[in-house]
């Protein structure tokens, strides 16, 4: 077991087996390398992704699915060789939210730099999606109304 070190949630035990390995990091934070996803609250729709290295580094993620009707990014072939997967189907996908401080109706979702995860060999990258209709900074609470979710 690996003793976590978080700046929302203290100390958390992780078993060596959870850490997702980022050989090219995430965008604006090359330097890390390890993370690992955990739920705070099991009926919560959020997930952290927590750097193993640095306790004060954490996204808020989630499923886009939850947020857009049957997201699927465009993306390039490359990216899924480096996830050493043949198709975009092997990968579990998440988008990183921001929350402004105290205005959570700002929340917004980066359906342009999604997360994939090969569940398999606990390898990810960020990667860029190639569809126009995928913004960096989109309002939630507009996409859920535009889907009624």
């Amino acid at each position: 077991m690996i003793q976590l070190s978080t700046k929302f949630f203290g100390i958390k035990e992780v078993s060596e087996d959870e850490v997702i390995q980022f050989p090219e990091g995430i965008y604006g934070f090359t330097e890390e390398k390890q993370f690992i996803i955990f739920k705070e609250k099991e009926e919560s729709p959020f997930l952290w992704l927590q750097s193993l290295r640095n306790p004060d580094l954490a996204f808020v993620i989630i499923d886009p699915n939850q947020i857009v009707k049957n997201y699927k990014p465009k993306i390039l072939h490359t990216d899924l060789q480096m996830l050493e997967v043949n198709f975009l189907e092997e990968c579990k996908i998440y988008a990183i939210l921001t929350i402004p401080e105290n205005k959570p109706e700002e929340m917004t979702i980066n359906l342009q730099g999604p997360i994939l995860l090969n569940v398999k060999k606990n390898i990810a990258k960020q990667v860029i999606s190639l569809d126009e209709n995928h913004g960096v900074r989109m309002n939630v609470l507009q996409l859920l109304k535009k889907q009624n979710l």
